[in-house]
C-alpha cells in the first residue's frame, strides 16, 4: 500500500520570525547574485580587454613573422649572389659566415621579445584575476557578516518573543 500522505505543515508559532528568516535569506541570496553578477561583469571586461591585448601581440608578432620571411628571403637572395662571387674569392665566403650568424642572433633576439611580451601579457593576465579575486573576497566576507547578523537578529527577535 502506498504510504500516507504527510501531514499539513503545521503554522509557525512565530510567523514574524519566519517572515524575518524569508527576508534574510532572500536578502542574502540577492546580494549573492548582485555578488556574482558584478564579479561575471569585472571579470567579462578584464577578459575582452585581455584578448585585445592578445589580439595586438599576435597582430605583432605575425607582422614581426612577415618582416622576418622577408628578411630571410633577402639574406638568402643576397647569400646566393655572395656564394656565386665567393667561389671567386675566399675572403667574401668569411663575410658571409658573419652575415648569416647576425642573422640568426638577430631573429632569435627577436623571438625572445616575442616570447617575453607574451609572458608579460600572462603575468598581467593573472594579476588581473588576482585583482579580481581580491576584490570578491572583502565582499564575501561582508556577504557572511550580513548572514550572520542576520541570524544573530532572529535569535534576538525569537529570545524576545
Amino acid at each position: 500500500p502506498p504510504p500516507p500522505p504527510h501531514p499539513p505543515p503545521h503554522p509557525h508559532p512565530h510567523p514574524q520570525l519566519e517572515e524575518l528568516h524569508a527576508s534574510t535569506v532572500r536578502s542574502s541570496e540577492e546580494a549573492s547574485a548582485m555578488l556574482r553578477s558584478q564579479a561575471e561583469a569585472q571579470l567579462a571586461a578584464m577578459s575582452a580587454a585581455h584578448r585585445a591585448q592578445l589580439d595586438g601581440v599576435h597582430a605583432q608578432r605575425a607582422q614581426l613573422a612577415e618582416e622576418h620571411a622577408a628578411l630571410v628571403a633577402q639574406f638568402e637572395a643576397a647569400n646566393a649572389a655572395r656564394e656565386a662571387e665567393a667561389a671567386r674569392l675566399g675572403s667574401e665566403k668569411d663575410a658571409l659566415i658573419e652575415l648569416r650568424a647576425a642573422t640568426e642572433a638577430a631573429a632569435a633576439a627577436e623571438v625572445e621579445a616575442i616570447a617575453r611580451e607574451l609572458a608579460e601579457e600572462r603575468g598581467l593576465r593573472m594579476r588581473a584575476l588576482g585583482a579580481v579575486d581580491d576584490a570578491i573576497r572583502p565582499l564575501l566576507g561582508e556577504l557572511g557578516a550580513l548572514r550572520e547578523a542576520h541570524a544573530a537578529e532572529s535569535v534576538r527577535a525569537r529570545d524576545a518573543a
